[in-house]
């Protein structure tokens, strides 16, 4: 559904083990993609899915182009789900490594030169696997955006990577130099014993 979306000419899906509907097989810490060629990444809990989440940021920085948008999605570690992860020891979502929250991810994604453009948290609603009992629930969704929207089960961060570029100036020429008492000023002082 993401790729039907994008407004971009091309658009590929990166994994790394072989599915159907994937573009390009790639682990998310060695992209095989050039630097500075994609417009924008999507990282749909991959962050938790790494024992190394802050190369999967660093190949993400490079492969972006200057002022390219990333996109993370996450679960909250301060929400009922984050609570139900940390009592079931890792069996709420197979293959979770840790629990990033949303400050963490703010600071890394700062010291790379990102600059967050938006923030969403969203999903307010209990942790029970049952469409029965969640459709029952639907209100309180709109209810925790908010009384307690830090609750959220999941988060999102835009964050754009920004390029500064250096503007050389100009050296005023040295060619002139200033006379002193009517003489051109030595370049160098040589002391005469």
């Amino acid at each position: 559904m993401l790729l039907r979306a994008a407004r971009t000419q091309r658009a590929a899906v990166v994994n790394a083990v072989a599915a159907p509907g994937i573009s390009l097989i790639s682990s998310p810490t060695q992209l095989a993609i050039t630097s500075d060629s994609v417009d924008g990444v999507v990282l749909p809990h991959i962050l938790e899915l790494s024992s190394n989440p802050h190369q999967v940021l660093r190949e993400a920085h490079r492969v972006l182009v200057g002022d390219g948008h990333l996109l993370i999605q996450g679960f909250n570690p301060l929400s009922l789900w984050g609570l139900r992860h940390l009592l079931k020891f890792n069996r709420s979502v197979p293959g979770i490594q840790r629990l990033m929250p949303e400050y963490r991810i703010n600071d890394w994604l700062s010291l790379l030169g990102f600059e967050v453009v938006e923030r969403k948290r969203y999903f307010h609603s209990v942790p029970i696997n049952r469409e029965s009992v969640l459709s029952k629930l639907e209100g309180l969704e709109l209810v925790g955006r908010n009384a307690w929207p830090r609750l959220a089960a999941c988060y999102m961060i835009v964050a754009r990577k920004r390029v500064y570029t250096l503007t050389p100036t100009k050296t005023p020429w040295r060619g002139k130099r200033k006379l002193v008492g009517g003489l051109v000023e030595p370049t160098s002082r040589i002391s005469c014993d």
